[in-house]
């Protein structure tokens, strides 16, 4: 999948939150991805900054981009990826 792509499916993911996703999103969204599975994407996430709303873990939209993009380009992810 193109870079352009992974973006799009990312940013065009409907969320309940605009801040970005939570575990359940993140889930449904892998789904789009057939070679990304739900335990590579937390390896490739690794520890990022978070916001809690409603009890609820949100993941910004960037760090989830950053994650499927090294999963689906088999990188490890890079320092310059990550806030």
């Amino acid at each position: 999948m193109e870079k352009d792509n992974i973006t799009k499916t990312v940013n065009n993911f409907k969320t309940k939150h605009k801040a970005g996703f939570t575990d359940r999103e993140i889930k449904l969204l892998l789904k789009q991805f057939i070679t990304v599975s739900y335990e590579k994407f937390n390896n490739a996430l690794g520890p990022v900054t978070c916001m809690v709303i409603h009890d609820e873990t949100i993941i910004y939209h960037h760090d989830v981009e950053s994650a499927i993009r090294c999963c689906v380009e088999k990188h490890d992810s890079k320092l310059e990826e990550w806030d």
